[in-house]
């Protein structure tokens, strides 16, 4: 099988071996994608955000008539090594690595997962609690980068506290009606360091805590629309409360 790099025209040709969520993105084209052929027979598609800091596999899709061959572990694993090649020897803030997400409403996702496995990615645990030091903050080359920092404040996100309250009730009355959420208490909140990313009057995402003791912070809540699954402006915001927690509480 040889893989060849497919543009993003010629990609919207094969919908069958894409994820529809990925489809319809707005970064479509910014998008690279991985096709596996044998003569003149697309087998397969790995489509891929080949972003410098944090790229991510975005898409893996085998024809039909081509499952059972070891073609999606041969793409993927191409398009990994393309993909680490091209950031070697960029200039990063800090630690990088390559993401992959499943798709929502998965029924079985054993195959995909056993796929990602055989390629080196390894599944992230739920419900694991991370603690970190104001000092980890202010010592980390990531959160507290130059660009970083610039991308956070050229994106306008806000405080709890001079969030817009109409746009943030908005969201907390369809949080509530879902059954799927446990919404915190808004006067629990630290409104300094509960971010917002409010767009045109509507929530986008949110990154929210809680003081549960003297000297800590509990993460109580994130959210993000599902419609930027693929954006990383999340990341922004994380880094944006981050940023704010080490000033609000420098010891």
């Amino acid at each position: 099988m040889n893989v060849e790099i497919m543009s993003a025209e010629q990609a919207k040709e094969f919908p069958q071996l894409i994820l529809p969520a990925v489809t319809e993105h707005d970064s479509f084209d910014d998008f690279t994608f991985y096709a596996g052929m044998e003569k003149d027979t697309l087998c397969g598609m790995v489509v891929a955000d080949p972003r410098v800091s944090a790229p991510e596999i975005l898409s893996v899709g085998v024809g039909k008539k081509h499952t059972g061959k070891g073609i999606g572990e041969e793409l993927l694993s191409y398009a990994i090594s393309d993909i680490i090649h091209d950031f070697q020897e960029a200039n990063l803030d800090g630690p990088n690595r390559i993401g992959a997400m499943l798709p929502d409403g998965l029924v079985d996702d054993t195959a995909v997962c056993n796929l990602l496995k055989k390629c080196g990615f390894t599944k992230e645990d739920e419900d694991i609690y991370y603690e970190a030091t104001v000092s980890m903050i202010k010592d980390n080359p990531y959160l507290d980068s130059p660009t970083v920092r610039k991308k956070a404040e050229h994106k306008g996100f806000v405080s709890l506290q001079k969030a817009d309250k109409k746009a943030v009730d908005v969201f907390y009355n369809n949080l509530l009606t879902k059954e799927n959420y446990e919404v915190p208490d808004k006067e629990k909140l630290d409104k300094d360091v509960s971010y917002f990313d409010i767009r045109n009057g509507v929530v986008h995402g949110c990154v929210l805590y809680e003081m549960i003791s003297e000297d800590t912070l509990q993460n109580v809540f994130v959210y993000q629309n599902e419609q930027d699954a693929l954006d990383n402006s999340f990341v922004y915001l994380c880094a944006a409360s981050a940023q704010k927690i080490a000033k609000k509480y420098p010891k």
